[in-house]
């Protein structure tokens, strides 16, 4: 393409007849930005209304930002210090991280090692509560292979002893298989 046509081309899309014409920049109704001063040298800068929210100071350049380092405030620190229950190091953690605990410990090795003074024998949670499993469950239904001629007190001694997947002999009771390993189950009445 030559320059002359690229002129051309150019003056005949300049002003309002480009088609972005309005909708970037200031003249658009979505423009976003708002006049602002620099914090440091006064200059006259457009900030987003993102940036204004996030910041009371706003600077036309990198350099004038750290040239008014002194003008922006420390960065407060709101973590508080904590006593780890297990070796009493004082630590500083978050609000965050202990709101609603009753332990903070300082590192993955202190947990551990409250965790196993503390919740042995009585102290643990599931302390006597043992799962009711096989036969010894009042809800097992017995189970018997057809080819053995076999009964189980239930379908998981059955996987066991065949050293089957626990739940294939279920399956094929239930009727959700026809076989396992080639052995066909079904529940004793």
């Amino acid at each position: 393409m030559s320059e002359d046509v690229k002129r051309k081309i150019g003056s005949s899309v300049k002003g309002e007849r480009n088609g972005n014409y309005g909708k970037r920049g200031p003249m658009s109704p979505n423009y976003t930005r708002e006049m602002r001063y620099c914090s440091f040298c006064g200059k006259e800068i457009w900030v987003m209304q993102t940036k204004l929210r996030r910041s009371k100071h706003h600077y036309c350049s990198v350099e004038c930002k750290k040239k008014d380092a002194g003008n922006i405030q420390e960065h407060t620190d709101s973590r508080i210090d904590v006593v780890c229950p297990c070796c009493g190091k004082v630590f500083r953690r978050f609000p965050s991280q202990t709101k609603g605990r009753k332990n903070v410990f300082c590192s993955n090795e202190c947990k551990l090692k409250h965790f196993e003074t503390y919740y042995k024998g009585e102290n643990n949670p599931n302390y006597g509560n043992h799962k009711v499993a096989g036969d010894s469950n009042g809800r097992a239904r017995k189970v018997m292979c057809i080819e053995t001629g076999k009964v189980y007190g239930c379908a998981r001694d059955a996987d066991r002893e065949f050293g089957f997947l626990i739940g294939s002999v279920g399956a094929v009771c239930r009727g959700e298989q026809k076989t396992t390993h080639g052995l066909h189950f079904q529940f004793c009445e």
